[in-house]
């Protein structure tokens, strides 16, 4: 370690709309809190839509395209299955290289976790799901554990809002150009259809994005939103809903943690990082081999939700709208401890740790 403040390199995706985009602008901020200094190298650089996408201008103002022979540390944020030509370029010995991941199957293909072990010192991850994961997977390095966060001060429940026994709205997101069959979009929307086949005072709401294919949809009560949206609007979204449905694997679950702060309870499967947070109606639910041959290489498991059981508590929320505005409000607390400044404290100390500061 050279004498002075240490300077770590952050290297990760940068953008404003994917999972890692998102974590490494928030990681490169923890460490701008911090007394180390930082910069960021990034894969690849994307503000695809415009004013909602853009990147924070104190982490634009870190962006570096070559490796510095001053960094001390590197921190990348990537998949397990980090085969980017970049994060095999280092000139810092893998005692010097931290990776933080998460996952959303019980295995990762063991070739990855062998790339891990030849490039890397210790692996972060967000929580014990992941962890337990990774080590069932065959990973011997330090594996730490640093909490992701949601944004507790812009996401909060409408007080002046109240159940209504006339219109019950679901809701339920996801990307579909990654991880469709994880999100599980249209199975949510066929399931939607089977519970309340001819209900009119049900209505299902589903936050896609602009670049998601189109699929075809008739049913006048299943309204897609192919919009990206701020968090404005995002919080108006969420305040639209009385449940929010939850059927696929997460490592973390911000969608769900943020409607879950929002004051809405969820309904559907409790696995992976839902089980941080989750707060409302459990479906059951079988482990089956991960359904993507690509990102998951048909390798570990992930939940198929017992369409029977989901359907019944779906019926039973919307028939019961007071209770279930209850539910929800009781699950506030619970997305509450799970804080952007949680994460950063957690983070910093387990950094310090490995710099051995």
């Amino acid at each position: 370690m050279r004498s002075g403040r240490p300077l770590i390199q952050i290297t990760g995706f940068l953008n404003s709309y994917t999972s890692y985009g998102i974590l490494t602008q928030r990681f490169a901020q923890h460490l701008l809190s911090s007394d180390n200094g930082v910069v960021v190298r990034p894969i690849h650089f994307q503000e695809p839509w415009g004013d909602p996408t853009k990147v924070s201008d104190d982490v634009k103002s870190l962006i570096v395209y070559k490796d510095l022979k001053a960094v001390d540390h590197e921190l990348v944020f990537h998949t397990p299955n980090c085969n980017h030509r970049l994060l095999k370029k280092s000139g810092l010995a893998k005692k010097h290289r931290t990776l933080y991941t998460l996952w959303e199957s019980s295995l990762v293909n063991p070739k990855h976790i062998k790339n891990i072990h030849r490039y890397y010192g210790q692996v972060i991850v967000p929580n014990q799901f992941c962890r337990d994961v990774l080590l069932k997977s065959g990973l011997e390095l330090p594996c730490f554990i640093a909490p992701l966060g949601g944004d507790t001060g812009d996401f909060y429940p409408d007080e002046q809002k109240f159940p209504s026994d006339e219109v019950f709205t679901f809701l339920s997101a996801g990307r579909l150009a990654h991880g469709g069959v994880r999100k599980g979009v249209q199975e949510v929307i066929a399931i939607f259809k089977e519970a309340f086949p001819d209900n009119p005072n049900v209505n299902l709401r589903v936050k896609l994005h602009p670049d998601c294919p189109d699929f075809p949809e008739f049913d006048c009560r299943v309204n897609t939103i192919r919009n990206f949206m701020d968090k404005k609007s995002l919080l108006q979204w969420y305040r639209s809903g009385n449940a929010y449905v939850t059927i696929g694997a997460e490592g973390w679950g911000w969608h769900q943690q943020e409607a879950q702060l929002c004051g809405l309870p969820l309904v559907g499967v409790n696995w992976g990082g839902l089980t941080n947070f989750f707060h409302g109606e459990e479906a059951k639910y079988t482990l089956k081999t991960a359904r993507d041959s690509e990102i998951y290489e048909n390798t570990g498991k992930q939940p198929i939700v017992n369409r029977k059981d989901l359907i019944e508590k779906m019926r039973l929320m919307a028939s019961r709208p007071a209770h279930t505005h209850r539910v929800g409000l009781g699950g506030i607390s619970k997305a509450l401890e799970w804080s952007w400044e949680r994460s950063r404290t957690e983070f910093l100390t387990t950094v310090n740790n490995i710099l051995g500061l």
